[in-house]
């Protein structure tokens, strides 16, 4: 029977069914504190005018002062208020921080894929409740390509959203 996930961010605005043909029994990696301490050294050891010995402990404060999404100024008024001496260039390596997140996960997600043989379950063509698969997308593991519905690409260019697979939803059929 197919069920309603309410604790779904589906981006087509629709509830994630469970249950469907997208679902998928292999949950994927989220970002954990692990990715953000790794993002945090490797952004540490970054930053410009930290001597060596400081390297654990601005990765430290990385850690606890970092919130998704942050940009690096964002990240460096939190980090000033530390007593870390901030100035333009320290703000610049600081907007490498989110960077660094979303790229060690997405790495976690590629042998995510390649560790549990995740295969797309729903072909190129489907329709899904907010568009047509088009392709797998290249860059976001385990992710389809989706044209909204009415796009026109002579307008809009080639965009499209990503769903990933275990977010897609068929349309329903009347």
């Amino acid at each position: 029977m197919i069920q309603p996930n309410e604790n779904s961010d589906n981006p087509c605005g629709s509830t994630v069914m469970t249950g469907s043909v997208a679902a998928t029994t292999h949950t994927r990696p989220s970002i954990s504190n692990e990715i953000k301490e790794k993002a945090a050294f490797i952004t540490a050891k970054e930053a410009p005018n930290i001597d060596k010995d400081a390297v654990a402990d601005l990765a430290k404060s990385i850690f606890e002062n970092y919130t998704l999404h942050d940009d690096g100024y964002e990240l460096a008024k939190k980090l000033e208020r530390d007593g870390w001496n901030v100035d333009t260039m320290f703000v610049e390596a600081m907007d490498y921080m989110d960077m660094q997140v979303w790229e060690i996960h997405r790495q976690k997600c590629v042998s995510w894929v390649s560790d549990n043989n995740i295969k797309p379950p729903l072909p190129v063509g489907a329709k899904l409740d907010c568009g047509e698969i088009t392709g797998i997308s290249k860059h976001n593991p385990a992710s389809y390509e989706v044209k909204k519905y009415g796009q026109d690409d002579s307008e809009t260019g080639h965009c499209r959203r990503i769903i990933r697979y275990e977010d897609a939803v068929l349309a329903e059929v009347n």
